[in-house]
Protein backbone atom coordinates (compact mmCIF):
# COMPACT_ATOMS: atom_id res chain seq x y z
CA UNK A 1 0.00 0.00 0.00
CA UNK A 2 1.46 3.31 -0.67
CA UNK A 3 1.89 5.80 2.25
CA UNK A 4 0.65 9.26 2.03
CA UNK A 5 3.80 10.98 0.40
CA UNK A 6 3.85 8.48 -2.01
CA UNK A 7 0.03 8.67 -2.98
CA UNK A 8 0.39 12.56 -3.28
CA UNK A 9 3.32 12.18 -5.79
CA UNK A 10 1.05 9.86 -7.54
CA UNK A 11 -1.99 12.08 -7.62
CA UNK A 12 0.12 15.12 -8.89
CA UNK A 13 1.89 12.76 -11.62
CA UNK A 14 -1.58 11.54 -12.87
CA UNK A 15 -3.15 15.34 -12.50
CA UNK A 16 -0.53 16.72 -14.75
CA UNK A 17 -0.92 13.75 -17.69
CA UNK A 18 -4.90 14.65 -17.16
CA UNK A 19 -4.11 18.27 -17.96
CA UNK A 20 -1.47 18.20 -20.67
CA UNK A 21 -3.18 14.60 -22.34
CA UNK A 22 -4.97 16.56 -25.93
CA UNK A 23 -8.28 14.63 -25.89
CA UNK A 24 -9.89 16.47 -28.60
CA UNK A 25 -6.56 15.21 -30.73
CA UNK A 26 -6.87 11.73 -29.97
CA UNK A 27 -10.69 11.34 -30.18
CA UNK A 28 -10.38 13.12 -33.45
CA UNK A 29 -9.58 9.81 -35.44
CA UNK A 30 -11.71 7.10 -33.33
CA UNK A 31 -15.10 6.15 -33.63
CA UNK A 32 -15.50 7.60 -30.11
CA UNK A 33 -15.84 11.27 -31.31
CA UNK A 34 -19.37 10.46 -32.45
CA UNK A 35 -21.25 10.11 -29.01
CA UNK A 36 -19.65 13.25 -28.22
CA UNK A 37 -21.79 14.97 -31.49
CA UNK A 38 -25.08 14.75 -28.93
CA UNK A 39 -26.34 15.82 -26.15
CA UNK A 40 -29.75 13.54 -25.26
CA UNK A 41 -28.38 10.56 -23.46
CA UNK A 42 -30.15 8.29 -25.58
CA UNK A 43 -28.53 9.49 -28.31
CA UNK A 44 -24.97 9.07 -26.59
CA UNK A 45 -25.80 5.86 -25.59
CA UNK A 46 -27.39 4.70 -29.46
CA UNK A 47 -24.13 6.28 -31.54
CA UNK A 48 -21.81 4.63 -28.68
CA UNK A 49 -23.10 1.24 -29.54
CA UNK A 50 -23.29 1.73 -33.01
CA UNK A 51 -19.52 3.74 -32.56
CA UNK A 52 -17.96 0.28 -30.70
CA UNK A 53 -18.80 -1.71 -33.77
CA UNK A 54 -16.36 0.69 -36.04
CA UNK A 55 -13.96 0.54 -32.79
Amino acid sequence: MLDNRKSLNLKHTLNKFYREYDFNEKLRNDPLEFPHRYSRPEDIEVAGFIASWFA
